[in-house]
């Protein structure tokens, strides 16, 4: 917490805030500890403030600063690696092709695979529309989401029929599709490479840099400024030497 700065003083009764849930005025020091309480409550709709009150920038100048300034200094390596990580992390996902025409067309599909550049791999059947779609027009879109982590991924994907490769993939809970196991003819891989992706990770600390400017916000009567490090864009078309941070 920064020091000479002004505290702001509201006033917060804790046998009322328990009984009826409603956030009364108190001189009382708002420190990061309530912050993160108050918002808290304030998110779970079990407080309400009658008006707004300024807030002091030290309430959440610690974590949320310290989070923007190392977003500042993530290299795009560091971006790519955030991206794959977060990408191994989902189980599912959703392809989206091109169907007929200008039409678009989404499922869920099972994670086979990520490699170390953010390849990712999928099973399928020879015979499945997608394997056609994707043999007409190659570029797709793959969108993960869990909890509070998000990922889009845009890329160009290609059929790939290598038996060493279904062979090493190979999950036995695939067999309820593939009876004959990964000998099976019928089955066929689908691997995306990445050409640029989008994520929005609200998981461990960014989620906490998100509460504090959430309350920070919500007091004064403000937009909530942007956690850097929460939504990034990559860029895998050029060597790792440019990234950007994403426009809220």
């Amino acid at each position: 917490m920064v020091t000479g700065q002004r505290s702001v003083d509201v006033r917060l009764q804790a046998a009322e805030v328990k009984k009826c849930g409603e956030l009364c005025p108190a001189d009382r020091e708002l420190t990061q500890r309530h912050a993160i309480r108050v918002t808290l409550l304030l998110m779970t709709r079990r407080l309400s403030v009658p008006a707004p009150v300024t807030v002091s920038r030290s309430i959440h100048f610690g974590l949320a600063h310290d989070l923007s300034a190392e977003a500042s200094k993530m290299t795009p390596i560091e971006d790519r690696n955030h991206f794959r990580n977060l990408l191994d992390s989902f189980d599912t996902a959703l392809l989206v092709t091109h169907g007929r025409g200008r039409s678009l067309h989404c499922r869920p599909m099972t994670v086979a695979d990520v490699e170390h550049d953010a390849c990712v791999w999928f099973v399928t059947s020879l015979d499945a529309g997608k394997v056609r779609e994707v043999t007409t027009t190659s570029s797709v879109c793959v969108a993960c989401q869990s909890g509070r982590k998000f990922l889009s991924l845009s890329g160009e994907a290609t059929v790939v029929h290598d038996r060493a490769r279904i062979r090493d993939l190979w999950k036995e809970s695939w067999r309820v599709w593939f009876p004959s196991g990964p000998t099976d003819n019928s089955i066929a891989l689908i691997r995306v490479e990445p050409t640029e992706g989008e994520y929005w990770d609200g998981s461990g600390l960014n989620g906490l840099a998100y509460l504090f400017k959430a309350g920070k916000a919500y007091f004064a009567g403000e937009k909530i400024e942007p956690v850097e490090t929460m939504n990034r864009f990559v860029s895998f078309r050029e060597p790792a030497n440019s990234s950007r941070a994403s426009a809220q």
